[in-house]
């Protein structure tokens, strides 16, 4: 496969993600609309911090016709709520800080479960020996 064919998380610092985000600002309406570099672009979207979004959405705002015509184009559109960010950049903003404190009260809640439900088998694994006591005589 092609480097653009696989869609890998981007781990680098944020210095190294800045800069390599904003190589693509030419060139960002093009991967929108093609169906390998649309999968790109989702990955730069997550990596990127809220200024990157904004000027990535005003890149976006200025092709809009061309996205909407495009399959791949609109399904970014929708992905990135940047009609909202058409309507006003400041609901648009409040709306993306909400879904990132929202995803990150998500992945302490799983990671919280998931230190549960490892405490519990431990417990569990503790207590054979009452288990045999609760076996029913036939």
């Amino acid at each position: 496969k092609q480097w653009y064919q696989r869609r890998v998380a981007i781990t680098a610092g944020g210095n190294v993600k800045h800069r390599f985000i904003s190589t693509t600002l030419p060139v960002v309406d093009k991967l929108v609309t093609n169906p390998q570099g649309s999968h790109v672009f989702e990955s730069l979207w997550d990596a990127a911090d809220l200024e990157l979004k904004s000027r990535l959405a005003q890149g976006l705002l200025m092709k809009e016709q061309v996205l909407k015509d495009n399959t791949y184009g609109a399904i970014i559109w929708k992905k990135c709520n940047l009609k909202s960010f058409k309507m006003g950049q400041k609901g648009w903003e409040a709306s993306e800080k909400r879904k990132k404190r929202d995803l990150q009260e998500f992945r302490e809640l799983i990671n919280d479960e998931n230190d549960s439900v490892s405490n519990l088998v431990v417990k569990k694994e503790k207590s054979t020996d009452c288990d045999s006591a609760l076996i029913p005589l036939l």
